[in-house]
């Protein structure tokens, strides 16, 4: 009898939809990611990078990879919470910019982001 159960049971199993438990991923620093890319989808490493809270000010965002500002950077973070923001990349020569509103949501792991992705015009 056992048999005949561990031999359905393996028959069945792969018919199964996996589970996995829900996992929350950690916050990286800031409220969202930001990267920014020129035409050709290579990093833009020396950008400023920016981002205004909905009703705030201005304020830098920070290096990822680092705790300052950087000037050598690939992806920045920014944002202290939920709410709308609208973030700025602009290229080295202040010639160049794009930006992307983003809207930050509480969930139940914390706080989730439509992170930004900017691409700097020719």
């Amino acid at each position: 009898m056992r048999l005949i159960r561990a031999a359905l049971l393996l028959a069945v199993l792969p018919l199964l939809p996996a589970c996995e438990p829900m996992v929350c991923s950690a916050m990286r620093n800031g409220a969202f990611m930001v990267t920014v890319v020129d035409t050709q989808g290579n990093p833009v490493r020396d950008a400023r990078v920016t981002f205004t809270p909905e009703g705030g000010s201005e304020q830098p965002a920070w290096c990822a990879e680092s705790a300052g500002t950087g000037q050598s950077c690939e992806r920045w973070t920014g944002g202290d919470g939920t709410g709308n923001y609208l973030v700025r990349a602009t290229s080295a020569d202040g010639t160049r910019t794009a930006q992307q509103s983003i809207s930050v949501k509480e969930t139940s792991c914390g706080i989730d982001s439509e992170n930004a992705h900017l691409t700097l015009p020719d």
